[in-house]
C-alpha cells in the first residue's frame, strides 16, 4: 500500500496545475505556521511572573514611575492652587477697595442730601420772603415787571 500511495503522489505531482496548488498550499502552511510560532512565542513574553527577575525589574520600574507620578501631581496641584489663591487674594483687595469706594460715595451721597435738604429749604424761604415783600411794597412790583419789560425790548 505505501507503494500505491508513492505512485499516486507521483501521478499528483505530475500535472503541473496540481503542483502549483499544492505549492502555493505548502507556502500558506508555512507562513501560518511561522505565524503561530510568532503568537507563541508574544504569549510567552506577555505572561508576567513577579518571581523571575525580569518581573522584579517590570515591578521595580511601575513603582517608581507610580511615585514620579504621584509627585508630579502634587506638583501641578500646588501650581493650580498657588494660582487660585494669588487670584482669590487679588479679589478680595478689589473687594475691599469697592467696599472703600462705596463707603465714601455713601458718605458722599449723605452730604449731598443734606446739603440739597437745605438749599430747598433756602430756595422755600426766599420765596416766602419775595411774596411778603411784593405784598408789602406793590409799586415795587410794578417797577420790577416795567423794568423786566423795558429790558425785553
Amino acid at each position: 500500500m505505501n507503494i500505491k500511495l508513492v505512485w499516486e503522489q507521483k501521478e499528483i505531482y505530475s500535472d503541473p496545475g496540481l503542483n502549483n496548488e499544492f505549492k502555493i498550499m505548502r507556502e500558506l502552511l508555512q507562513e501560518k505556521d511561522r505565524r503561530i510560532e510568532q503568537l507563541e512565542e508574544d504569549i510567552r513574553g506577555n505572561q508576567f511572573a513577579p518571581n523571575t527577575s525580569h518581573g522584579k525589574k517590570l515591578i521595580e520600574k511601575f513603582r517608581i514611575l507610580r511615585e514620579e507620578n504621584e509627585e508630579f501631581e502634587k506638583q501641578v496641584s500646588k501650581g493650580v492652587l498657588q494660582n487660585y489663591n494669588l487670584e482669590a487674594a487679588e479679589l478680595k483687595k478689589q473687594l475691599k477697595d469697592n467696599e472703600y469706594e462705596m463707603h465714601k460715595l455713601k458718605v458722599e451721597n449723605a452730604d449731598l442730601k443734606k446739603e440739597n435738604c437745605d438749599l430747598e429749604d433756602n430756595i422755600e424761604f426766599y420765596r416766602k420772603s419775595l411774596k411778603d415783600a411784593t405784598r408789602n411794597n406793590p409799586s415795587q412790583k410794578d417797577s420790577d415787571t416795567s423794568k423786566n419789560k423795558a429790558g425785553a425790548k
